[in-house]
């Protein structure tokens, strides 16, 4: 997956989804569901999914702070390249750190945590739940 991304946000960038796509990558290899043990996530953009007039105002902390979440898309699935719409739900430690303009990094959950991703394969949707 090549594709150039901006960053719009100190806290939701490329870096982040970098690391966001090896965490999704790893608990789909750990999954029980035997059709996501062959999924793996080749991407997820920094661009939001649905923005305001542009994305620095969708991404700013006022609004973040109301909805507490992020919509993108995730480039996931059997080949890595069927796109998913993927809301980032954030929780009390990710909005604390979003809000000072630090790494989302950290709120990613650990690697032995299975409850954090839910994904509806029909419909081509997953949510995920930072710390």
């Amino acid at each position: 997956m090549e594709t150039e991304q901006k960053d719009y946000n100190k806290s939701f960038n490329s870096k982040f989804c970098v690391h966001l796509e090896y965490a999704i990558s790893r608990e789909f290899q750990y999954s029980a569901d035997k059709e996501l043990k062959h999924f793996w996530c080749d991407g997820v953009s920094s661009e939001p999914l649905i923005g305001f007039e542009n994305n620095k105002e969708y991404l700013d902390y006022k609004n973040i702070s109301k909805t507490k979440f992020i919509e993108t898309i995730a480039w996931t699935g059997q080949t890595g390249q069927t796109i998913y719409n993927l809301t980032i739900n954030l929780g009390k430690q990710s909005l604390k750190e979003y809000k000072d303009g630090l790494s989302l990094i950290d709120c990613i959950p650990e690697e032995n945590t299975r409850d954090w991703i839910d994904i509806d394969v029909e419909n081509k949707t997953m949510e995920i739940k930072l710390n």
